[in-house]
């Protein structure tokens, strides 16, 4: 039996592995009685995942229902033929083997008519096998599901990565837009300022042309005592803030009607 065993084993994975035109879709074992064709004993189907690993269990399920049928058959020595089969195709590479049935007699290669307990161990190692056959396919079934399992995982975790770096890109987009906002506020503040600032020049030219020139050439808008209180309303800073507008010798002339504004102010209201 070891050699039935180990032949068988060669057998498959040369069948197994080989290059074909057509894909192997199951083995066929049959009986094969001297002086007949045979009849088919069972099927055994290639589950989907089926690797080099499972190669040891199939061979047990062969023989297991090969024994269990050569048992039936009494304790005479019964011949056996697995068949590779193709798809679409009724016959294929042969594996012969043999088996002798267990009973409580061995008559050699008598004829023996099956018993009681031959029969009751053939309906068990059928259902040895049918459970070994239905454990080969849970396991493809349970690998099938593993491999989807771990794809679903590796999908969700790319989409929260996504939405991570979505939520990440939107937070930056939102602080640059509240910092353009700051800019174009100090922008407008400094417009603001500068218009301001012009305006208030725009009352005092006048005044500064004439008192530089010594000659009326403009018409004075406002009279000296508006002037007096623009100078002595203004702040250093907002002096400061003309002052860069100025040049040099601008500057000079500008402090100059400042300080002379100023000082008749304060004769006035000394005199008042």
């Amino acid at each position: 039996m070891a050699d039935v065993r180990r032949d068988m084993e060669r057998f498959l994975r040369q069948q197994l592995f080989r290059q074909r035109a057509a894909p192997l879709t199951c083995f066929a074992l049959r009986s094969a009685g001297v002086g007949s064709r045979g009849q088919a004993v069972d099927t055994f189907e290639i589950p989907e995942g089926f690797n080099g690993d499972h190669i040891g269990m199939l061979v047990d399920d062969i023989l297991m229902r090969a024994q269990a049928d050569a048992d039936g058959m009494g304790t005479k020595l019964q011949r056996y033929t697995l068949i590779a089969l193709e798809v679409g195709k009724k016959d294929g590479s042969r594996f012969p083997f043999r088996v002798r049935g267990e009973g409580d007699e061995d008559d050699g290669d008598g004829e023996e008519q099956p018993n009681e307990k031959g029969l009751t161990s053939q309906l068990m190692r059928h259902n040895e096998a049918l459970m070994r056959m239905n454990t080969m396919a849970m396991g493809g079934i349970l690998n099938a599901l593993t491999k989807r399992l771990e794809a679903a995982e590796r999908f969700n975790e790319t989409l929260i990565s996504q939405r991570h770096e979505y939520l990440q890109s939107l937070e930056n987009a939102k602080s640059l837009e509240h910092d353009r906002d700051m800019e174009a506020l100090q922008i407008s503040g400094h417009e603001t300022r500068k218009a301001e600032l012009f305006k208030k020049l725009e009352m005092i030219l006048p005044l500064v042309v004439n008192k530089i020139t010594g000659h009326k050439l403009l018409p004075e808008a406002v009279g000296g005592d508006v002037f007096s209180t623009l100078a002595n309303s203004l702040t250093p800073d907002q002096l400061q803030g003309i002052a860069v507008y100025l040049t040099p010798e601008q500057q000079m002339m500008f402090l100059t009607l400042l300080k002379s504004a100023k000082d008749a102010s304060q004769k006035q209201n000394g005199v008042s």
